[in-house]
């Protein structure tokens, strides 16, 4: 298994309140994009910030129907004030990606309850920060016979 490690791949959200994608890194053919869902998706709508990361182009995963990407990372939402700069909100991924399966995340990554709470620091003049610690990313070559 091929090895990666990179340093935090950080994004800044000026507007939280657009729907958004942002492609954050490319490795050879391996690109991923975060999707921030900032009211929530799915039955956490309304009550939580969901977080995906998504592999793609999704076009690459198709032309390669029996191949796999293997992801370790780590989600992460930081307390924006120096005072209490220990306090981050992080979520493990350890995942493989597949044609079926670009993405993986959570739907309840933080309730908003906490995200809209001024004196947590996590959403600070109207900026989230959003980081993805890539760990790890290794992909298979199957060959059918």
């Amino acid at each position: 298994m091929d090895q990666i490690n990179r340093e935090d791949e950080k994004v800044c959200l000026v507007h939280v309140n657009l729907p958004l994608i942002s492609t954050l890194v490319a490795e050879g053919d391996e690109n991923t994009n975060l999707r921030i869902f900032k009211n929530g998706f799915g039955a956490f709508e309304g009550k939580n910030l969901s977080l995906y990361l998504n592999l793609g182009p999704q076009e690459l995963l198709k032309a390669k129907p029996y191949d796999k990407v293997y992801v370790r990372a780590k989600l992460r939402v930081p307390n924006q004030f120096g005072s209490q700069s220990n306090l981050v909100l992080e979520r493990p991924l350890d995942n493989w990606f597949s044609p079926q399966t670009i993405g993986w995340g959570y739907a309840d990554f933080m309730p908003l309850s906490d995200l809209r709470n001024s004196s947590k620091g996590f959403l600070v003049n109207d900026m989230l920060v959003v980081q993805v610690a890539m760990e790890e990313i290794s992909s298979t070559n199957y060959l059918p016979k």
